[in-house]
């Protein structure tokens, strides 16, 4: 029989840690090593545990979130740590969170809102903490997912041709007028790396939907606007998309294009979840192919879930064109999996491998950038 990992637990609230204790015990896969009521507690302790992971709140109030984080660090660095953060629309918050993440932290979850609740703590767990523990830890390394209809029942006639030569030549010629891209888990360090690789006179407009709460997507713009040196901004509701630019979709709203006379521009709205998603990568994806038909290029990257699927569906039905993140780069392949299992992805690729596959299709198509 298999080892039980080890968890401990930091957080100040007695409800908060119970809930996790038993949803985490009830699991099978884990032992929960020890927990603290807070962060000094929880420094003295951890050292004399096991801890596969750390499961931390970033709001202890007798210590600053990121200092607790680098003493967690130091007497565990092997640990997979994720964060439990604060709800509300606080921009601290989220550039806490992201500095977390760029100091060791794996991932971060949003604690429900209002006092805490048993119920809701062990949904959390149950349906965020569990499986990004497992994620990190190997678990569900290549997330298992419903295979999608083929493509010869989405596209008949098509069958699985996409990745065949033929193929390529039809494209190769082909306009492209806006690229769209999806993505989720592990999706701020991918878009870093695919954004660095564009050249600073690119020519389309970009839109993106990263599954993220309010202000963590403002403060994602502002950071690979400041890493990328590209015009990376969180997008307005009536925003006019100009060639060169970088729109990425606001928390708790869906994000869709649409055209006024000879100008393009974004809209916002709070219609329902899809996909438990809000923003949501299928909304935009049809909104772009309706609005430019087979002028589209969708980009799917690393995510659980399979948002993105049915937007691809479209967007190839109307002749737009999709590439898939790989399997070996992505940090969890459920959203590329799904595209590339239902045969949608005419190219599936490394990440570092995707910025240079854009600039040769936007350039004339498989010219040189």
């Amino acid at each position: 029989m298999m080892e039980k990992k080890k968890i401990f637990i930091i957080d100040d609230d007695v409800i908060t840690r119970r809930a996790i204790i038993n949803a985490l015990s009830s699991d099978g896969t884990f032992e929960v090593s020890g927990f603290a009521s807070d962060a000094n507690i929880g420094i003295a302790k951890i050292q004399l545990v096991e801890a596969d992971a750390v499961v931390m709140s970033l709001g202890v109030k007798d210590m600053g979130g990121l200092e607790l984080l680098s003493n967690v660090i130091k007497y565990k660095p092997a640990a997979v740590i994720i964060l439990m953060v604060n709800s509300g629309e606080s921009s601290t918050n989220a550039k806490m969170t992201f500095d977390a993440l760029n100091s060791g932290a794996k991932d971060y979850v949003m604690k429900p809102s209002g006092p805490p609740d048993n119920a809701a703590i062990t949904k959390l767990a149950m349906d965020e903490i569990i499986p990004k523990i497992k994620l990190y830890m190997g678990y569900l390394k290549y997330e298992l997912i419903p295979k999608p209809a083929a493509i010869s029942e989405i596209l008949p006639g098509l069958g699985n041709s996409l990745n065949r030569f033929g193929h390529y030549e039809k494209i190769k010629n082909q306009k492209i007028d806006i690229i769209a891209i999806g993505v989720s888990t592990g999706g701020p360090e991918a878009l870093l790396t695919l954004l660095s690789g564009f050249p600073k006179n690119f020519n389309v407009p970009i839109v993106v939907v990263q599954h993220m709460p309010v202000m963590f997507t403002k403060i994602l713009a502002e950071r690979l606007s400041a890493n990328t040196g590209l015009f990376v901004l969180e997008a307005c509701h009536g925003m006019r998309l100009d060639p060169g630019k970088i729109y990425i979709a606001p928390g708790n709203y869906h994000m869709t294009v649409g055209r006024e006379g000879i100008t393009f521009k974004i809209s916002l709205n709070q219609g329902a979840y899809e996909n438990s998603c809000r923003p949501s990568v299928d909304p935009l994806f049809r909104s772009v192919s309706e609005t430019y038909g087979k002028n589209v290029l969708a980009v799917i990257l690393t995510g659980m879930g399979q948002d993105g699927y049915l937007g691809s569906e479209v967007i190839v039905r109307n002749g737009g064109r999709v590439i898939a993140q790989d399997r070996e780069t992505s940090v969890v392949w459920g959203m590329p999996g799904a595209v590339v299992e239902a045969g949608l992805a005419d190219a599936v690729l490394p990440i570092n491998n995707i910025a240079f596959e854009i600039f040769k299709r936007v350039n004339n198509g498989f010219g040189s950038i």
